[in-house]
C-alpha cells in the first residue's frame, strides 16, 4: 500500500470512493426507526390490497401502488407503472377473474419511516374466464413488498414480488 501512495494512485481512488459513499449516503432515506403508527398504517394497507381483490374493486387494490411502481409475478418479467399493472391484472379483453378467497398474514415489516418492507405469507383461490377457456387455480405464496412514504405521510407500494412456497 505504501507504494501505492508514493506513485500518487491510491490517494486519488481513496478521494473518489469516499465521495462515491458520501453521494450515496445522502440520496439514502434519513428516516428514523418505524413507528407503531407506520406499522399499522403498513398493515392496513395489505388488508386495503387484500379487501380489494376480495370485493373487486380495482380502484382500491391500485390506490395502495405509486404511480411508478414496479410488480414482478412470479415467473414473469416486471410490470412497471399504474397503466402497466392494470393492463396485467385487469386487462379490458372481456376476461374474468373471480377472488375466491385471499388470505394475507404478514410475517415481519422493517426499515425506516421513509422506506419499508414487508415479507408475507398467502394463500390465495380464484377462477379465470376468457371465453370457452375457464382455469382454476390455489397458490400458497410469499410475496415482498417495498413501500415508501409519501410527502404528503402516506404509505405507497413501490415494489412487490411474490412466488409461489411449496
Amino acid at each position: 500500500m505504501k507504494k501505492l501512495f508514493t506513485k500518487g494512485i491510491a490517494l486519488p481512488a481513496l478521494v473518489l470512493v469516499l465521495a462515491s459513499c458520501t453521494s450515496n449516503l445522502s440520496n439514502a432515506p434519513s428516516g428514523g426507526e418505524l413507528t407503531t403508527s407506520d406499522r399499522e398504517q403498513i398493515r392496513a394497507l395489505i388488508g386495503q390490497y387484500v379487501t380489494g381483490w376480495l370485493t373487486s374493486d380495482t380502484a382500491m387494490v391500485l390506490d395502495i401502488f405509486a404511480d411508478t411502481a414496479t410488480i414482478i409475478p412470479r415467473g414473469m418479467a416486471p410490470k412497471k407503472g399504474k397503466a402497466a399493472l392494470r393492463e396485467f391484472w385487469f386487462p379490458a379483453d372481456s376476461s374474468v377473474t373471480t377472488i375466491h378467497s385471499y388470505e394475507v398474514n404478514v410475517l415481519e415489516i422493517g426499515g425506516n419511516t421513509d422506506l419499508a418492507y414487508t415479507l408475507e405469507a398467502g394463500q390465495l383461490s380464484f377462477s379465470y374466464q376468457k371465453g370457452d377457456l375457464k382455469l382454476s387455480r390455489e397458490s400458497n405464496a410469499h410475496a415482498t413488498t417495498i413501500l415508501r412514504k409519501s410527502g404528503g405521510g402516506q404509505w405507497k407500494v413501490v415494489q412487490r414480488m411474490w412466488t409461489d412456497r411449496r
